[in-house]
């Protein structure tokens, strides 16, 4: 071929070659054959096929479908929705005793079915534990975690796993990590009555094998360019509270989880500290992965809590069980002030409380005088107590906005003096398990392991307080006492909502029982509790459990919507309203206070189960209260039945000892200047009689016109209608 033919035929094929390639730019649909892609469903799996549910319980039902690329919708039934139902996502709830099928439905009708068992002879789940709580894998690697659950005979076992991080590492249904990129997940297993368990996970990347030469080596060869390769530093990871601080700072929240590397021998107490303190510090609101944590330090110091605090349902559980625990009243979370309050001394006080604050903002203001002058002497059958003259009360803007107890004129004072914050701090969503210590002989003092308030404005919404003993049963008897598990002290504006409290027994060695309180008020001003309720039915009607609440010297105070087995004040309570709440067997305890005349109690739509004593003024502190009790459209359900009688006030006491002086009174004691009854129904059957006093004429007279000689308020003006139901046709304003 000459050269001339060749440059055409190189011409020819070139143009070829040119139209081809356009050919599959330009149309590849059509110049290469495509394996076929499904576009419909083929299948559907299920996170489980069979599970065993105890009514009331919840399960996650989950669902992958095949092949993944291609997006469905699916729909959920029950069999019997009587016995278990099921939601759009996939929700179970076991409703009774039975068994259904769940049937998960794809668009294109491919099926799955996961079996469901209820068992109603419920034996709770208590705890899950994992077996690593920790791990660390390599991306494309796996790891089987299990869970154990307690007790061991727990009627549903059913466990669902989930991971927060999926592009970290994924779960399955049986528990197996895999790790997906580097990073960190938390893998949760939770049960169906909510009780959870964590791993954290740290997922690195997949190190490659180098090669072994063999046999002979090749001949080196050298390169034109050698280049040096570069090693990929590895990040440091920070061991440190202040380092792992340093690490999450610009974070939105504070997680306990950041922090679990400083857990010692499973205590969580190092790790929550760290959270707090980091959170504090860089005024981060704190946010918790919903898990379970436990508290054993043998004598902690407070985790200082300045910003608000959201547990998502976590646990925390607070070890008292433990032999050698040094500290009995040492809190665990204390909700403190940002600001740190003021300590005045005053020299000789003037009688002006607004001069105690600035003409501008919201404080609260408590003044201790330092005479030898004592008041609320008690007169007990466990001998006598008294305080020192104290009185709390609030500045806005230079006025102050609570009467005063008592007269200081002249005296030394002690002022502390607290800014209120004008935002609130809320504090909420959390579950406290106290694991009692079952027996303390030596117990020297009350335990106080607990939650305590000193910042005013402060919400505690939603936290639900148990005892358990180790095997994680319910405690109803102790033979020591508990003081306050929410303790509110030198304050003001506290709200306390939808929150579940718990009484004890507490059983003396006499057989009798003693005090004991979930919630403790002390010298604090606007108190409000909200849809506040027992943990058990029992704790309402069974005298034998102590009254919940404990108060001292607190005013405008409000109780509603709540169930609680007592409201009580012992030290003098200044303004009172109950509303819209169930009481139980201890009814109202209260003391007044002071010297101004315009206290009140406000009883109003409550209803009274198991008590004969709807208001029992303390005669241990001397039956004072100087102002008006109005009780309005409340009813009387439920009587002890050895009962024939409903006492309006009573002014009785077991504790008073027969041989008492009651000379040792320092306070000024009164009668009640007014009651006025407008809406009582008495439904209990088996009562034939009212009382407005539960005393004689003659020991009413006794008790505050001689023995406590009370020259203050003239007889009590009574007056009453709309009285009806049981023993209404019988109402006597004395006994006998």
């Amino acid at each position: 071929m000459n050269e001339g033919a060749e440059k055409i035929l190189y011409f020819i094929v070139g143009g070829l070659i040119i139209v081809a390639l356009a050919i599959v730019f330009l149309f590849p649909e059509r110049s290469i054959e495509q394996e076929p892609t499904s576009t419909t469903i083929t299948s559907i799996t299920l996170s489980n096929t069979n599970i065993t549910l105890a009514t009331g319980d919840s399960y996650q039902l989950t669902y992958k479908t095949f092949p993944t690329n291609v997006t469905t919708t699916v729909t959920f039934e029950s069999s019997n929705p009587n016995i278990a139902s099921v939601d759009g996502n996939g929700n179970i709830k076991a409703l009774k005793e039975g068994s259904t099928t769940i049937t998960v439905t794809t668009e294109n009708d491919k099926k799955a079915e996961c079996k469901v068992t209820v068992k109603s002879n419920k034996v709770a789940v208590t705890k899950i534990t994992l077996n690593k709580e920790e791990i660390s894998i390599e991306t494309g690697k796996t790891y089987q975690l299990s869970a154990t659950i307690s007790p061991s005979n727990a009627t549903s076992k059913a466990v669902s796993w989930s991971s927060d991080n999926a592009g970290v590492a994924t779960v399955d249904s049986k528990g197996l990590v895999k790790g997906v990129s580097a990073g960190n997940a938390t893998i949760t297993a939770k049960t169906g009555n909510g009780k959870v368990a964590i791993c954290n996970v740290e997922v690195k990347e997949t190190t490659l094998p180098v090669d072994e030469p063999t046999g002979e080596p090749p001949k080196p060869t050298t390169p034109t360019e050698p280049t040096t390769p570069t090693v990929p530093t590895k990040p440091t990871v920070p061991t440190t509270a202040d380092g792992i601080c340093e690490s999450v700072k610009n974070n939105s929240s504070i997680d306990y989880k950041s922090f679990v590397s400083l857990r010692k021998n499973k205590d969580d107490y190092y790790v929550i500290k760290a959270a707090h303190d980091c959170a504090n510090k860089y005024k981060k609101p704190v946010s918790v992965t919903k898990a379970e944590y436990n508290i054993y330090k043998k004598n902690t110091d407070a985790i200082e809590v300045k910003t608000d605090t959201n547990f998502n349902g976590a646990t925390i559980y607070i070890h008292d069980e433990i032999t050698d625990l040094e500290k009995y009243e040492g809190a665990i979370y204390h909700i403190s002030h940002e600001k740190s309050c003021d300590t005045l001394s005053v020299a000789s006080f003037n009688g002006s409380y607004t001069s105690l604050a600035p003409v501008t903002g919201s404080y609260f203001i408590r003044i201790e005088s330092k005479s030898a002058e004592r008041v609320f002497q008690r007169n007990h059958k466990d001998g006598t107590q008294s305080s020192a003259k104290i009185d709390v009360f609030t500045v806005i803007n230079g006025k102050i906005s609570q009467p005063m107890y008592w007269s200081y004129n002249g005296e030394k004072l002690k002022v502390t003096r607290c800014e209120i914050p004008s935002k609130q701090l809320v504090f909420q969503n959390g579950i406290f398990e106290t694991i009692a210590k079952k027996n303390c002989d030596n117990c020297a003092s009350l335990f106080a392991r607990n939650i305590r308030v000193t910042r005013s404005n402060t919400k505690i919404y939603n936290l639900k307080h148990y005892f358990i003993d180790k095997k994680g049963n319910s405690v109803k008897e102790l033979n020591h006492s508990y003081t306050g598990f929410i303790g509110i002290t030198n304050t003001a504006n506290v709200l306390i909502q939808k929150c579940i409290v718990y009484p004890l027994i507490h059983r003396l060695s006499d057989g009798d029982t003693g005090s004991n309180y979930d919630l403790s008020f002390s010298y604090s001003v606007n108190l409000t509790l909200d849809n506040v309720k027992l943990a058990t039915s029992d704790q309402l009607t069974n005298s034998e459990y102590w009254g919940v609440i404990g108060s001292n010297g607190c005013k405008d105070v409000l109780v509603k919507n709540s169930t609680l087995n007592r409201v009580d004040a012992h030290k003098g309570i200044y303004n009172l309203t109950v509303k819209d709440t169930t009481l139980g067997s201890h009814g109202i305890t209260a003391t007044g206070t002071g010297i101004n005349k315009d206290n009140k109690m406000v009883i109003e739509n409550v209803t009274w189960k198991g008590t004969k004593n709807l208001i029992s003024l303390r005669k241990d502190y001397g039956l004072t209260w100087n102002g008006a009790i109005t009780i309005k459209n409340s009813r009387v359900e439920q009587v002890p039945s050895s009962s024939t009688v409903v006492n309006i006030i009573n002014i009785t006491d077991s504790y008073i000892k027969s041989d008492i002086n009651f000379a040792k009174f320092k306070q000024p004691i009164y009668n009640p200047t007014s009651i006025k009854i407008d809406g009582l129904k008495i439904s209990s059957s088996n009562v034939s009689s009212i009382r407005i006093f539960g005393a004689s004429k003659a020991k009413f007279d006794e008790y505050y016109f001689k023995v406590f000689k009370n020259k203050y308020n003239s007889e009590t003006k009574i007056t009453k209608k709309n009285i009806t139901g049981n023993g209404s046709n019988k109402i006597s304003t004395y006994a006998g």
